[in-house]
């Protein structure tokens, strides 16, 4: 009965105009879902995951699937259906609706038919309906989602066949599932990753998972590993944000020998700012030791931002203390939207002392809200 009606949808889906409501794409997911969790006969010869040689371009060097794409592959589901569902989504007029299937497609082969995925995603590269890779990005970003959560070793060697611009979408899923759920493994496999270009999306990736799910005591040791590898200076943002957090001295220190001008920049800059939050004084000196310029300007004024968050008062009175005339005017617009919140009356009668403009501080209130005076 299930099939039926899941059939009947797909023949109104091919007649057009098409519109595909979020509520039939619940009862598509539905109906998988029933298929995927009933009891499963033993599958048919003709019901095995296809050999999806023909539709892998020459380039991604594999002359036929790999055994490790039909472990998930289970008996229950109908895979004619599932075809002719991809078919006629694939034909959809409407970007939105056409898309909101295939990533539910994507979810849905994530956890049972790993060939099929990529050779819906391959057929999608060939269409480019609309001249432009997004379906097949739709289909890859729900899949690696699903599928990293689940196997993050399995799904990385999964990708290994696909183009580099969706292999970066699949380790960007998996370095943000790994890091969470191993991360001690998750940085064997970034070590191991060949290409330059995707080494550095995964490392950033894990340091914005690692900001948000602190692992201090691991996030430390993961900087020095960093520091000392190849990556390191190119990352160098990254070395000193972390690795500062524990020991700052020994990050501002690498920082400032690196030596390209613009990693040592970088690098020194997320030391300040990190620093900041728990010794601004201390920050600022370093900020200070760099030359006079955009630079400098940049680190003071994260140094302040962050200071002005818990201590706003001591963050103006370092201004009106310390601050070169240049720099004044920048650190007091940047003081200005967390004091305003923290005590506007006090910030207010600072900041028009500080030369602030009427028209600026208008400006500056209506950004915080109307509770400022």
């Amino acid at each position: 009965m299930e099939k039926v009606a899941l059939q009947a949808a797909i023949a109104r889906m091919k007649s057009a105009p098409i519109v595909l409501t979020f509520s039939a794409l619940l009862f598509v997911g539905w109906i998988c879902h029933r298929w995927a969790s009933s009891p499963a006969a033993p599958p048919a010869e003709d019901a095995r995951p296809p050999d999806v040689s023909a539709h892998v371009p020459a380039s991604a060097g594999a002359s036929s699937a790999s055994p490790r794409d039909t472990v998930p592959a289970a008996g229950g589901f109908d895979r004619s259906a599932l075809e002719s569902l991809f078919e006629a989504a694939s034909q959809n007029s409407n970007d939105e609706d056409r898309r909101m299937v295939l990533r539910a497609l994507g979810e849905f082969l994530a956890r049972h038919d790993l060939a099929r995925a990529r050779d819906y995603i391959t057929r999608l590269l060939q269409l480019r309906k609309g001249g432009t890779d997004g379906d097949a990005v739709a289909l890859t970003q729900a899949f690696a989602e699903a599928s990293a959560a689940k196997n993050p070793a399995r799904t990385v060697e999964w990708a290994e066949e696909l183009p580099m611009a969706l292999k970066l979408i699949i380790y960007q899923s998996v370095a943000r599932h790994w890091v969470d759920s191993d991360p001690i493994a998750a940085t064997q496999w970034l070590f191991a990753v060949k290409s330059p270009a995707l080494r550095e999306s995964v490392i950033r990736v894990m340091s914005q998972q690692l900001q948000q799910h602190p692992r201090d005591e691991f996030a430390w040791g993961w900087a020095v590993s960093l520091a000392q590898s190849q990556d390191g200076p190119r990352c160098s943002d990254v070395v000193g944000q972390h690795w500062s957090r524990r020991d700052p001295d020994a990050a501002w220190q690498w920082t400032r020998v690196l030596p390209d001008p613009e990693d040592r920049n970088r690098g020194m800059i997320a030391v300040i700012t990190s620093v900041a939050e728990q010794n601004p004084t201390q920050a600022l000196e370093w900020a200070a030791t760099l030359p006079v310029g955009e630079s400098r300007d940049r680190a003071q004024e994260a140094a302040v931002i962050r200071w002005g968050a818990t201590d706003p008062a001591a963050a103006a009175a370092w201004i009106d203390r310390s601050a070169t005339p240049a720099f004044a005017q920048v650190g007091a617009l940047a003081l200005a939207v967390p004091w305003l919140r923290k005590d506007p009356a006090a910030a207010s009668a600072w900041l028009e002392r500080a030369g602030i403009s009427a028209q600026s501080l208008d400006y500056l209130k209506l950004r915080v809200g109307p509770d400022s005076p």
